[in-house]
């Protein structure tokens, strides 16, 4: 296994590997020029292989309704559409049953945990109090608080 990874605490803190600090872009750059091209006419045969275990494992599990619900996905979106997913169990689901179909078609996190909004989507700003009424409880009025003394964009688009 090799490892890239721009903090040096964190190499081979899972597992053995051969482990570069370095930052990923310039890295995988010079292995693509160093690196010259492998080819393994074995590969198709052996990632088949591992698929068809996938398949089995799932198959073997009552997750009809899970699979439906990716292949949903699947079908709703156009073929070379990206697609993103946040750490849900939906996103448990797609790394094992999604079909990409096309590279750079799914993202995830996978494992790094979602940081949310940057600010809080419409249906969670709260409306300013009517005049003579007060909030209904601290929390609410800290959130609001905190919503209006975000920077606003202006109509020139800066904030």
């Amino acid at each position: 296994m090799i490892q890239i990874e721009a903090d040096a605490g964190k190499l081979e803190s899972n597992h053995p590997a051969l482990g570069i600090h370095a930052d990923a872009r310039l890295a995988l750059q010079a292995i693509l020029e160093t690196v010259g091209e492998r080819t393994d006419p074995t590969a198709p045969e052996r990632v088949a292989a591992v698929l068809g275990r996938v398949r089995d494992r799932i198959d073997a599990q009552d997750l009809d309704l899970e699979r439906r619900v990716v292949a949903a996905v699947r079908e709703a979106l156009p073929a070379r559409a990206p697609s993103f997913w946040d750490m849900t169990i939906l996103a448990y689901w797609a790394w094992s049953a999604f079909d990409a179909r096309h590279p750079n078609t799914m993202h995830s996190a996978q494992g790094a945990g979602g940081l949310g909004y940057a600010f809080p989507p419409p249906s969670a700003r709260p409306s300013p109090t009517p005049p003579g009424r007060s909030w209904r409880s601290p929390a609410t009025a800290a959130r609001c608080t905190r919503w209006r003394s975000w920077p606003r964009r202006s109509s020139t688009g800066s904030t």
